[in-house]
């Protein structure tokens, strides 16, 4: 049997509920031990891959589930964004990941890729063969106590 999550939240895509998201990362981030300013960009990293589901795999429907769980195990911070809409298209997710960009030729709209990886260690899209998305990223856990 699988161990369970440290918190597993599934919300309607309904872009009001991210507030309460937002909050609630920060305070599992936090506790973990990042920096404020760390925990600024976790909190907009995730808040980005909730509000592409809600975006494009649901086109704005209010009403349909994004799965997240949150964990911190093995030395690692893990947070994971699912949903049941439209898969991202391969094409569209391999230019997001290989474009670097400088910062200057980012566009709104396509800013949440290029940030959840700068923000995470490791970032893992799994767009489904017939519908759903899974982006599982990963942070090194923060040294304690270091002074």
């Amino acid at each position: 049997m699988e161990a369970p999550h440290d918190i597993t939240l599934t919300l309607r895509s309904d872009a009001r509920l991210l507030k309460a998201v937002r909050g609630m990362v920060r305070g599992f981030v936090l506790d973990a031990g990042f920096s404020e300013d760390k925990t600024a960009e976790i909190v907009l990293a995730v808040d980005e891959a909730c509000a592409n589901a809600i975006r494009h795999a649901y086109h704005g429907s209010p009403r349909r589930p994004v799965m997240m769980t949150l964990d911190q195990a093995d030395g690692w911070v893990k947070i994971e964004v699912c949903d049941e809409g439209i898969p991202a298209p391969i094409e569209k997710l391999q230019k997001c990941m290989d474009d670097v960009g400088t910062g200057d030729d980012l566009k709104p709209g396509g800013l949440g890729v290029p940030l959840m990886r700068h923000v995470f260690d490791e970032v893992c899209f799994e767009p489904g063969v017939e519908r759903g998305n899974r982006i599982a990223m990963r942070i090194r856990h923060p040294k304690k106590n270091e002074g």
